[in-house]
């Protein structure tokens, strides 16, 4: 990840590519609504507790699938949140270079509008095939019109305030639905 993508991101510890979209962003977007407030408090709280119980090192293969669609979205959502797709694409996913896994987690929780941005960046790269490396997706996607860009990181960013919505639904039904055995992310 770049220098300029490390010193932006908003992060409670050292998981450069685990950054959730943070408060501000979601006031800015006018997410001051109580209800939209609890369900960013939700999915950060949720978000930080499965990280922290896996640690520094965990790739997106070793989270439980319910646990990765938190994860992926979270940190997805904050890393675009603070610098577009071109962040996203500086930045190493663990064990999902291709970010197919991140996709399934946006398609997992129905947001059509952020999971068609998401898509559409995807895209860009020639033949849709993603380089693993950091630095040669970065220069890859860059290439692309900046309008074209801007225009899908728009369309993400307008998203936010249903991707909070979305996410803290699937928490909801994923992990605090009745029938379940613990009231917290296992």
């Amino acid at each position: 990840m770049s220098a300029r993508a490390r010193g932006s991101l908003p992060r409670e510890d050292s998981r450069p590519w685990k950054a959730p979209p943070n408060q501000e962003q979601a006031d800015h977007r006018g997410s001051e609504t109580s209800d939209c407030k609890q369900a960013w408090d939700l999915c950060q709280a949720t978000w930080k507790s499965i990280v922290d119980r896996y640690g520094d090192g965990a790739k997106a293969t070793d989270y439980a699938p319910r646990e990765w669609v938190v994860v992926a979205v979270w940190t997805v959502s904050g890393i675009v949140g603070n610098g577009g797709f071109e962040y996203l694409f500086e930045s190493q996913l663990p064990a999902d270079p291709d970010y197919q896994l991140s996709l399934d987690a946006f398609r997992a929780i129905g947001c059509k509008d952020a999971l068609a941005a998401f898509e559409g960046a995807l895209r860009l790269f020639p033949g849709g095939i993603v380089p693993h490396d950091g630095e040669e997706r970065a220069r890859v996607f860059v290439a692309s019109p900046e309008e074209v860009r801007t225009a899908l990181a728009r369309r993400f960013w307008d998203a936010a305030d249903a991707v909070v919505a979305n996410l803290a639904d699937f928490i909801r039904r994923e992990f605090f639905a009745s029938g379940r055995r613990s009231q917290t992310p296992d």
